[in-house]
Order: C-alpha cells, then sequence, then structure tokens
C-alpha cells in the first residue's frame, strides 16, 4: 500500500484543536481512504493526536474478500510509523514547524 498521501489544514477549532483531512492518491490497491487528524495541545510540552480513518475502500473485490483484515492491520502499521516518525520530529523541532 503505497501512494501520495495528501493533507489539507482546515485550521484550528475552538477547544478541539487544529483539524487535518487527508487522503490516499496514486494508490493501485486502495481506491478510497480518506481521514483526518486531530491535533490539539494540552500544554506547553504535551500534543494530543487523533487519527480517524472515514473510509477505506480496496481496488477489488478479490482483495476485500481475502485481504481486508490484513489490509487494515498494514494500515494500522503504516498509520503507527507515521506517528512514531512525528514523534521523533518533534523530540527535536517545534510543532509549528511541521503545521
Amino acid at each position: 500500500m503505497e501512494g501520495e498521501l495528501v493533507m489539507m489544514d482546515k485550521g484550528e477549532e475552538e477547544g478541539k484543536g487544529r483539524l487535518i483531512e487527508f487522503n490516499v492518491r496514486n494508490n493501485k490497491d486502495v481506491t478510497d481512504l480518506e481521514g483526518n487528524l486531530r491535533v490539539k495541545s494540552l500544554a506547553e510540552n504535551v500534543t494530543k493526536i487523533g487519527v480517524f480513518i472515514h473510509k477505506f475502500n480496496l481496488s477489488s473485490d478479490f482483495l476485500n474478500s481475502i485481504g481486508k483484515s490484513a489490509s487494515e492491520m498494514i494500515l494500522r502499521t503504516k498509520l503507527t510509523d507515521l506517528l512514531r516518525n512525528l514523534e521523533k520530529f518533534c523530540k527535536n523541532n517545534d510543532m509549528k514547524e511541521l503545521l
């Protein structure tokens, strides 16, 4: 599952944090993957990040029938890696540089 991750910053929402919508494009296995990230500052050095998936559709019925659970596990692993990389980035940089 490789493709382009397109992110759109929707800005800060009062009391909820910053909303970032994302979707995947140019992926041969995934037709639809849409979701959002919610980034909320809890304290000066503490930030909470929520990941919400709204759509996740594979490109063929065959993949859906035998590989949906495996694909969801791969997606979770990739999101976990993304969040770990973000954590590493934030240890050495200001979060504002990212946003």
